[in-house]
């Protein structure tokens, strides 16, 4: 938590259960001034050595996402709920914050139960900046939609062409030079197919399909 996080479009905490009072600075900042803020349920509830907050949930951020936690529900899953957003359904999984707005927006809200209607996702301007809080665990299906929305809605570029099978990331290292950092998760092989002829950092050169072991990563050179 103590990164520098002015070089970023976007950043995401979610379950930031305990909260140092200068990284809740550096979100109030970066916010602020014109950054992307994506929290959840069960953030900003302690300090750092696990004293709880005794004012408002989500305590030290609560202005910057403008909600304030009235009570957290954890149920059984024969209680089965739902979210809206954006016209589609999503499964709601077992802990569903419920929330007052105080100068956010709703975009999400519950469909069931006795907090139907209430919001399940929320969006506030703060600053130059805005700042998002998904207040239910739900399903990947969501998590896909909404993320792929923001990355189309602020203009951030891929670090790689095309789909990546799941499991896989890619992640870019630059300064004098540029790598792509390519690691499989999985447990099993995977193959990719490469938009372009690269150089590995062991000099090799990989152009078609690149094929990964189990937990493999390979360093590939963009310059």
């Amino acid at each position: 938590m103590g990164a520098d996080l002015s070089g970023y479009k976007i950043v995401t905490a979610p379950l930031a259960y305990m909260m140092k009072q200068d990284f809740s600075e550096r979100i109030h900042k970066f916010v602020r001034e014109g950054g992307v803020f994506v929290t959840t349920y069960w953030s900003a509830v302690a300090y750092e050595n696990d004293l709880c907050f005794t004012g408002v949930i989500p305590g030290l951020i609560s202005d910057v996402l403008g909600i304030e936690e009235e009570e957290i529900d954890a149920v059984m899953p024969c209680r089965k709920n739902h979210i809206s957003y954006k016209g589609k359904s999503y499964r709601v999984g077992a802990i569903r914050d419920v929330v007052r707005l105080s100068g956010a927006q709703s975009i999400g809200e519950y469909e069931a139960d006795y907090y139907k209607g209430k919001p399940a996702l929320t969006l506030n301007s703060y600053g130059k900046g805005k700042a998002y809080c998904i207040c239910s665990e739900n399903e990947e299906a969501f998590l896909d939609d909404f993320y792929s929305d923001l990355i189309r809605e602020y203009g951030v570029s891929p670090n790689w062409e095309g789909n990546l099978p799941f499991g896989v990331t890619v992640s870019r290292r630059s300064g004098k030079e540029s790598f792509l950092f390519i690691q499989n998760f999985n447990e099993h092989e995977i193959s990719l197919d490469l938009p372009r002829e690269y150089l590995t950092v062991s000099g090799e050169k990989l152009s078609g399909s690149l094929s990964l072991s189990p937990f493999q990563c390979v360093i590939l050179a963009e310059d």
